[in-house]
C-alpha cells in the first residue's frame, strides 16, 4: 500500500473503527509498520477516540453536539495538514 492510497482512503479512521476487510486490516497493518507519519496519525487518533469515549460515558447527552464540532474540526485540520 502506498501512502497515498493510505491517506485518501482513510484507512487510519477506518481501521480504528473496524471498518476494513480482513485484507484491508493486514495490507494497512503492514503499511502503518513502515510509514512514520501513518504511525503516528494512528497513535494521535486512537489517543483522540479514548479521550472522547472517556468524555461521552461521563456527559453522554451534553456531549452530542459538541462531538459533531470536534470531529468536524479534526478532520479539518488532517485535512488542512495534508494540503501543506
Amino acid at each position: 500500500m502506498e501512502h497515498e492510497e493510505a491517506v485518501t482512503g482513510d484507512f487510519c479512521d477506518r481501521y480504528l473503527l473496524g471498518q476494513l476487510s480482513e485484507a484491508e486490516r493486514e495490507e494497512f497493518e503492514a503499511h502503518f509498520l513502515q510509514c512514520p507519519a501513518c504511525a503516528e496519525e494512528l497513535r494521535t487518533s486512537a489517543a483522540f477516540i479514548e479521550a472522547w469515549r472517556a468524555v461521552v460515558r461521563d456527559r453522554p447527552r451534553r456531549c452530542r453536539w459538541i462531538g459533531r464540532v470536534v470531529l468536524w474540526w479534526w478532520r479539518l485540520e488532517a485535512w488542512w495538514r495534508e494540503k501543506r
